[in-house]
């Protein structure tokens, strides 16, 4: 039986890889094959995709965000202001805008961290209508129902096809940083968040400290999402921070299954393209 378990493991580790092989070559290739309007969806669903595997990575401790969307806004925000108030570098543009998302990130957390199942959706809830809020009040800083036009992507990736490619790059960085974290000795206690708080206690875990260090990974690579997010629109306004940007990306990881890696992509890909 032992063996035929080996076997079986070592079947679907082949499948896998190549699963993953075959998705690498079929993206390469796709701005050879389809048109621009394909490859602008495939590109903004491939930025949501990263946003779902961000709520993700938080939902494998039973901790379902739906205030993700004021982290994702305010990354794609902090960005947006340096580049049309400032007229920053795209390298000060970049990292005042992951400052921001991360700064909101330390608050939030802060907040939620002692909190669980219902309460913690409720207080994330509220957290991202907070945003949302001060989005679209705050007309000198944010443009308020405006937004912010006018921000520009660097020559490098000035074209569709380019911006893709950086885009997907970014994606396949980050999904292997989050594959890493998942397998860690801190992947596998945030796990047992979602098993049980008082059994990961007892075996001398702070429960409290991991959904902390939970939120603000998951908070990085939500802040990343936003920033790619504002390059391929170059535009911000506060629908980037509003409700339905959260609870899109919940019913992505939803729809490609919670817990998985690969399911918060599929969502993406699937709700992208009908919305579009």
């Amino acid at each position: 039986m032992s063996t035929i378990g080996t076997l079986k493991a070592s079947l679907t580790s082949r499948l896998k890889a190549l699963v993953l092989v075959v998705a690498l070559v079929v993206g390469g290739a796709l701005p050879y094959v389809a048109n621009s309007f394909i490859l602008s969806t495939m590109t903004l669903a491939l930025i949501y995709g990263l946003f779902a595997m961000s709520i993700n990575l938080l939902a494998r401790g039973g901790l379902i965000t739906m205030g993700h969307g004021a982290i994702f806004g305010t990354a794609a925000y902090g960005v947006g202001y340096v580049a049309t108030h400032m007229q920053g570098s795209f390298a000060q543009q970049i990292v005042i805008g992951m400052a921001c998302a991360m700064l909101l990130c330390v608050v939030y957390a802060l907040m939620a961290m002692r909190t669980k199942a219902g309460y913690f959706i409720m207080v994330t809830l509220a957290q991202g209508m907070i945003i949302y809020g001060l989005a679209n009040s705050l007309q000198p800083i944010t443009g308020g129902e405006n937004g912010l036009p006018g921000v520009s992507r660097p020559a490098w990736m000035s074209q569709n096809w380019q911006f893709y490619y950086v885009t997907l790059l970014v994606l396949s960085g980050c999904a292997g940083l989050i594959w890493v974290i998942t397998r860690s000795p801190f992947g596998l206690a945030l796990r047992g968040l979602d098993a049980s708080e008082s059994r990961l206690q007892m075996l001398g875990y702070n429960p409290t400290l991991h959904k902390f260090y939970g939120f603000m990974l998951a908070g990085f690579f939500g802040g990343i999402s936003g920033v790619l997010f504002v390059y391929k629109n170059e535009f911000v306004s506060p629908s980037a921070a509003a409700f339905l940007t959260s609870a899109s990306g919940v019913l992505m990881i939803i729809l490609g299954g919670i817990g998985t890696m690969s399911g918060p992509l599929i969502g993406a890909i699937v709700i992208v393209f009908i919305q579009n």
